[in-house]
């Protein structure tokens, strides 16, 4: 399902932002007593998300983020080609437990009792 919405704002709000009471999802304006959402640093996916749980929200938004259409893409069809990726990983990495060395280990006779002597100082 792809939704899609348009973000325009004909008159921006004369509020100051940083004067606004901090809460949960936002800041609370006195003025016309609602929950400011700060957008600013969200996605379109959040935007859309926040719009069709919410509904009429007040926001804070980029320049960028306006007058454009912000799209929530959903899979209508599940994605089946990580499953099949994911199970033939699983199965291959069964086989790849046995290693062999890359030959014979050889045995070094050392003369522990012997003192080594170190040239120098």
């Amino acid at each position: 399902m792809r939704t899609s919405l348009n973000i325009n704002i004909p008159e921006p709000c004369h509020e100051d932002w940083n004067k606004m009471t901090l809460q949960q999802k936002g800041r609370y304006c006195k003025s016309c007593e609602k929950t400011v959402f700060d957008f600013t640093s969200k996605t379109d996916e959040q935007i859309v998300k926040t719009f069709l749980n919410e509904g009429r929200v007040c926001g804070r938004y980029k320049s960028t983020q306006l007058n454009r259409a912000l799209v929530l893409n959903r899979k209508e069809k599940n994605n089946y080609l990580s499953y099949v990726a994911s199970t033939l990983f699983t199965f291959l990495s069964f086989g790849t437990q046995y290693v062999e060395a890359q030959g014979k280990p050889k045995i070094v006779n050392v003369d522990s009792l012997q003192k080594q002597l170190v040239k120098g100082k």
